[in-house]
């Protein structure tokens, strides 16, 4: 049975508490939260989880189309090392049933690094459309205050 499913692209989630910043990058608004579908994890060793993905869409339920996206995340993290490094993809139709429209392919890179009393990140993402694109990025720091800085490229 398909369920509700937190999207795992992207460095920032839902749930402004479990960020490094309670505001959010421009990078959150291109990327999906949620999914509805089916979602299998596999654990390769103590440093590689694997994940797969079917699912509706994007921020749809219901569907609006027949059209499934496909899903796929590694994240590698060895334990101990304060090392955290996850490359997500989505692929799939994501328009309107009857509008014909172009496949949607994200690629979203998450690495974050623990060093001493710090943690630095940073999260790029690819987003195809069609013949749109955008090609953006996001450093990310964390001490005792968090700091962000964003950039962002559009095709057009």
């Amino acid at each position: 049975m398909p369920v509700a499913l937190s999207t795992t692209a992207s460095a920032e989630v839902i749930e402004s508490n479990k960020n490094w910043l309670y505001s959010r990058s421009m990078l959150f608004y291109g990327v999906p939260l949620l999914h509805t579908g089916l979602r299998v994890n596999a654990t390769v060793n103590p440093s590689l989880k694997l994940q797969a993905s079917l699912v509706n869409g994007w921020n749809n339920d219901p569907d609006n189309n027949i059209g499934k996206t496909f899903g796929a995340n590694a994240t590698f993290a060895p334990p101990d090392s304060g090392l955290n490094a996850s490359l997500t993809t989505y692929i799939g139709k994501e328009t309107t049933a009857g509008s014909g429209g172009n496949t949607r392919i994200l690629i979203d890179g998450v690495v974050t690094k623990d060093i001493a009393q710090a943690s630095v990140g940073l999260n790029v993402d690819y987003l195809k459309d069609g013949t749109p694109y955008w090609i953006g990025a996001a450093a990310m720091g964390n001490m005792l205050s968090p700091t962000c800085s964003t950039w962002r490229r559009d095709s057009s």
